[in-house]
C-alpha cells in the first residue's frame, strides 16, 4: 500500500493484499498529516483509491472512520478506482454508510476525475505519482487499465 497527496488530492494504491497495521497506522497518520495542511477540514481534500482488491479489515475500518470524525471527514469525497468487480460491489454496498465514496472500472478514469473536481493540470500531476507508486508496488493493475483508458480518450 501506497499514499501520496497531491494538491488536494489523497491517493492510496492496494496491490490485491489487504494492508498491514503498521501501514494503516502509517496511512492515518498521513491523512492527519494532510487534514492539518487543511486547516483540520478534510472536507476540502478529496481521496482516490486505486485497489486491485486489497483493503482495509473492519478494525482498520473502524480506526480510519474515529480519525475523519476528527476532521470532517465523513464528508470526504472517494473516488475508489478498481478492476475488481467485487471491490465494486462492496463499495456500492458501503454508500450506505458513506454517501460520499463510489466505485469506477479503470475505465472509467474520466468520470472518477470528473466526479473529484480533478481538472486537466492536477491529473498530470496525480499519474506522475500513480506511475510511481504502481513501480514501488510492482504493479498494480488497476493503476494501469486507468493509465491506459486515460490515454487513450
Amino acid at each position: 500500500m501506497r499514499v501520496r497527496r497531491v494538491e488536494n488530492v489523497i491517493v492510496l494504491a492496494h496491490t490485491s493484499l489487504p494492508p498491514g497495521d503498521d501501514e494503516w497506522r502509517d496511512y492515518i497518520e498521513n491523512v492527519h498529516a494532510i487534514g492539518r495542511v487543511f486547516g483540520n477540514d478534510l472536507r476540502r481534500c478529496r481521496h482516490l483509491v486505486f485497489t486491485d482488491g486489497g483493503g482495509p479489515d473492519a478494525k482498520q475500518r473502524e480506526a480510519v472512520a474515529r480519525a475523519a470524525e476528527q476532521m470532517n471527514g465523513k464528508e470526504l469525497p472517494i473516488a475508489v478506482v478498481s478492476s475488481s468487480a467485487f471491490v465494486r460491489v462492496i463499495v456500492t454496498l458501503g454508500r450506505a454508510v458513506n454517501m460520499n465514496i463510489r466505485a469506477w472500472a479503470p475505465g472509467e478514469i474520466r468520470a472518477a476525475f470528473a466526479a473529484l473536481g480533478i481538472g486537466p493540470a492536477t491529473a498530470r500531476s496525480l499519474w506522475v505519482d500513480l506511475d510511481a507508486m504502481d513501480d514501488e508496488l510492482g504493479g498494480v493493475q488497476s493503476i494501469r487499465g486507468a493509465r491506459d483508458a486515460f490515454g487513450k480518450v
